[in-house]
């Protein structure tokens, strides 16, 4: 493994000797047993030789290989500490030290870059797990903010509507797929119909509550917080992991500096989001689907009868949400009954119970969904003219 450097002398009027009997006597501070082209460094315990050589041998400009062979990690190691040394104050303060071809980043980056690729596979598919349960087909439309959305498209030089549904995620940056998870975003911002409608009200003909309703559309919340913070999955540190991890993968991916250092840390971060994801994705897929889909379509039946209170009356909301909470208690407990009986009787790992579950929580779904229309309906008072709505 080589690494080569550019040395400049930063005042060649101090010292009008050659740079390289100048930068020798550097070395030999720095290093042991220096020769003309062989040199010493003791490292944990270990004393290794290592070859150099000068080249383009001007008197304030010289070329630097530095050569080391053994096996690649203990090359990549021991110039890694080279390299360190050579950066430090006494031989700055002399000289720009510019590292012309870095074989020591070369290594890391390469050796790192697999556990990067597979923390974005790993996040794009908890969001295709948690989004396309909750939404279905329309998750892209639904969940993804237009002004994204629109940039992805150009990035992507267009994106049909299948493709919407099937691949947008491979579009976005990392960085996108940051603020798709955690940028506060507005309903209206969400949603485009909704804003054209937003667009036609008569803000000074709005009642105290249809007002207080738009506020609550154009309060900002981010999808992580909506949508995946229910379903516990122990990733409370999603976020900062996340930030960490793009700036460490844009120094792999553009080839830039990447020390032992940088490897060691991203890949302890690293180790520790895929196995969170990992282990979150394997929640989803065996955890009790009954009570997982119960909760995020009762959430959205909720979220429906919300945007509806425009026109019913304050108390009727009292009740409506007194009744919410009362539900939620009674669903969990009835659900959490048969979950545990079913669990004591078959392996809940087969197929069949797993459909079993699902069945009935879709017609639980229905029924939830059914009685709220219906009392909603019964409640809307009668001086509403467009009943239609």
């Amino acid at each position: 493994m080589v690494m080569k450097y550019i040395l400049i002398r930063k005042n060649v009027k101090e010292n009008t000797m050659y740079l390289s009997s100048v930068f020798l006597s550097e070395l030999g501070d720095i290093f042991s047993n220096l020769s003309k082209d062989t040199f010493e460094l003791d490292l944990e315990g270990n004393t290794y030789t290592l070859n150099y050589r000068f080249s383009n041998k001007k008197n304030d400009v010289y070329h630097l290989y530095i050569e080391f062979q053994t096996s690649p990690a203990k090359e990549a190691e021991v110039l890694n500490e080279i390299n360190k040394k050579l950066n430090g104050p006494d031989i700055k303060k002399k000289f720009n030290l510019i590292v012309a071809y870095d074989e020591v980043s070369e290594f890391y980056c390469g050796k790192i870059s697999q556990k990067f690729g597979k923390s974005e596979r790993l996040l794009r598919e908890l969001i295709f797990l948690i989004m396309i349960k909750t939404f279905g087909a329309e998750w892209g439309k639904k969940t993804i903010a237009k002004e994204m959305l629109d940039n992805v498209k150009a990035s992507a030089g267009g994106l049909n509507e299948a493709q919407i549904v099937e691949t947008v995620l491979y579009e976005m940056t990392i960085a996108q797929l940051e603020d798709y998870l955690f940028k506060p975003y507005s309903g209206l911002e969400k949603n485009p119909e909704l804003e054209e409608e937003f667009n036609k009200v008569d803000i000074n003909e709005l009642s105290e509550i249809e007002k207080a309703n738009w506020l609550k559309i154009m309060q900002k919340r981010s999808l992580w917080d909506d949508y995946f913070v229910d379903y516990g999955l122990d990733v409370e540190n999603m976020q900062q992991d996340l930030e960490i991890i793009r700036k460490y993968r844009n120094k792999v991916a553009h080839n830039k500096k990447f020390s032992k250092e940088d490897y060691d840390y991203s890949r302890k971060i690293l180790n520790r989001f895929n196995k969170t994801l990992s282990s979150a994705i394997n929640d989803i897929e065996e955890r009790d689907f009954a009570q997982t889909d119960w909760r995020v379509s009762y959430k959205n039946t909720v979220n429906m009868i919300s945007s509806m209170m425009s026109v019913i009356s304050e108390e009727m909301q009292e009740s409506l949400n007194e009744f919410s909470k009362s539900m939620t208690g009674c669903m969990e407990e009835m659900i959490k009954s048969v979950n545990d009986s079913l669990k004591q009787m078959i392996p809940m790992s087969t197929q069949n119970i797993i459909k079993q579950i699902q069945e009935s929580n879709e017609v639980m779904t229905r029924q939830l969904s059914q009685s709220f229309r219906h009392i909603t309906q019964q409640s809307i008072p009668q001086r509403v003219e467009k009943s239609d709505n």
